[in-house]
């Protein structure tokens, strides 16, 4: 599985060269930074980071979110330029193949990026370093043209499921009935639910009389603390309160609030007034929407929940935070763009 390609990591944890492997400090400082941004981990995502000495016991799930988003800045203060160039390539190279928005168009691009990545491997770590997973990377560009994006056709969403489908067995005798009569019930309880969610769109939950608002909407205005979609929720507290909106660029807002207002869902919060890129090889961060963002404006906006476009990662690019984070939106999670999700 192409998540596996992440635990090659361990030739910076565990490896003998001493040119390449991370110091004892480095590693402490890694595994203290991904125990602070746990609490940044979005619901969506089935585990929280670990410490980087656990790598050979992560799950899939686990390696999926390092390499998605969280290497670009969890690594950067520790690897070298080209070792971090070469890390990019392969994140940035799975990032398109995994969009099912733009995998294909961006198919041949990202076959370049990846075919580079097992090349830029051998010359910073030796020809042992490709080993069959590594090199079946110049072959999933094809793949993704022939199949679709690469969540369409991998195995991750099984592997994901045995731990649940354990879980419902209740006896060792029997298991295969005992599971489709688990699933069964599960189905026909929640069928209502996922319907009226189809059929409405977007519910808030949470009533409250006393949130944040702007002067203009204070009178005959319903305030909520979260907004439940099919697949996901956002909240007005951390981990879940932060989405990218419409703007020239696309502006990055943290949620404080949610209202109702002559029947329209608004979406009260601060935007991020600078936004930088993250990385500039092979290609500017920011036309990925993957931002370095800071300067988080102290007045509050209100936007109109149809101008939200994507949920998004906000992570601190340090700990203790500094104000600085990167932020990304959430692919693949049921409403990637929030405005197509309820139609």
């Amino acid at each position: 599985m192409y998540w596996g390609i992440q635990k090659k990591l361990k030739v910076c944890v565990s490896g003998k060269d001493d040119r390449i492997r991370f110091s004892s400090e480095d590693i402490k400082a890694i595994s203290a930074y991904r125990k602070g941004i746990r609490k940044y981990i979005p619901r969506n995502f089935a585990r929280k980071t670990r410490p980087i000495e656990e790598l050979p016991r992560w799950k899939a799930t686990e390696l999926r979110l390092d390499l998605l988003y969280i290497c670009p800045v969890s690594y950067k203060p520790f690897l070298s330029v080209r070792r971090y160039k070469q890390l990019m390539l392969l994140h940035v190279g799975i990032k398109l193949l995994v969009n099912k928005d733009s995998c294909q168009s961006n198919a041949m691009y990202a076959d370049k990026l990846l075919r580079q990545y097992v090349t830029a491997s051998v010359k910073l770590y030796g020809a042992q370093y490709v080993s069959f997973n590594v090199h079946n990377l110049i072959h999933l560009a094809n793949d993704v043209l022939k199949h679709g994006c690469l969540d369409d056709f991998s195995a991750f969403p099984f592997e994901n499921k045995l731990q649940k489908i354990k879980n419902l067995l209740r006896k060792s005798g029997k298991p295969l009935q005992q599971i489709v009569r688990r699933l069964d019930e599960i189905n026909r309880s929640n069928f209502d639910t996922h319907r009226s969610h189809l059929n409405n769109g977007p519910q808030l939950s949470g009533f409250r009389c006393s949130g944040s608002l702007l002067a203009q909407y204070q009178l005959r205005t319903e305030q909520y603390k979260k907004l439940h979609f099919k697949n996901s929720i956002l909240t007005a507290c951390i981990p879940d309160n932060c989405v990218f909106v419409v703007g020239q660029p696309n502006q990055i807002v943290v949620i404080k609030n949610f209202f109702k207002f002559q029947g329209q869902i608004y979406v009260l919060g601060n935007r991020y007034l600078k936004l930088d890129d993250m990385y500039t090889y092979p290609l500017p961060s920011s036309r990925l929407n993957e931002i370095l963002a800071s300067q988080l404006s102290p007045n509050l906006e209100a936007f109109r929940l149809i101008d939200v476009l994507w949920k998004a990662v906000r992570i601190p690019t340090t700990i203790p935070e500094n104000g600085s984070f990167f932020v990304r939106p959430l692919l693949n999670h049921g409403f990637f763009k929030l405005r197509f999700d309820w139609s």
